[in-house]
């Protein structure tokens, strides 16, 4: 009975997990085809790349923090969060696809996940190479996995000694 249970749950994970990734690569890619601009169809990809790539990690905060209050300032906040939350499900069902697995392997998942995110958005025209992206996503990824290993620890009594 308790095999069975555990292969239940496996499987249902297994869903989810396909199931986020779909809607994630959906959310990235299907949906960004419908509204890319005809402008940048035209150009060529060295002066579309040069227009949508960010490798000066924390650019894109510094611009969020020096136009606070502005409509552009609130964007790139909401982008920026957005970023980290959609990420935070990637990193809850890799600790529940890979139990035992360390801290370092999802973190590596994660920025080669996005890497590969990231280069094709570019490539296909439909989105930026922003490194911030990288780094704010690999944070909302690896934060359930630092809960879920370290954050147990926290809350449970310390045994005391008698003597």
């Amino acid at each position: 009975m308790k095999r069975t249970t555990f292969q239940f749950r496996s499987a249902v994970i297994k869903m989810i997990t396909i199931l986020y990734l779909g809607i994630f690569i959906w959310g990235e890619f299907i949906y960004h085809f419908n509204i890319r601009s005809a402008v940048w169809e035209t150009a060529s990809f060295s002066h579309y790349a040069q227009e949508f790539t960010n490798l000066v990690p924390f650019s894109t905060w510094l611009d969020a923090l020096g136009n606070i209050g502005s409509q552009s300032g609130t964007a790139i906040f909401l982008t920026l969060m957005f970023n980290f939350l959609v990420m935070l499900p990637f990193g809850l069902l890799f600790v529940a696809n890979f139990p035992n697995s360390k801290f370092k392997y999802c973190a590596l998942t994660t920025i080669v996940f996005l890497l590969c995110i990231n280069v094709a958005k570019l490539c296909l025209r439909i989105g930026s190479f922003d490194i911030d992206d990288i780094v704010i996503g690999t944070l909302g990824a690896v934060l359930p996995v630092l809960v879920a290993k370290y954050g147990g620890q926290l809350f449970q009594p310390k045994e005391r000694t008698v003597n």
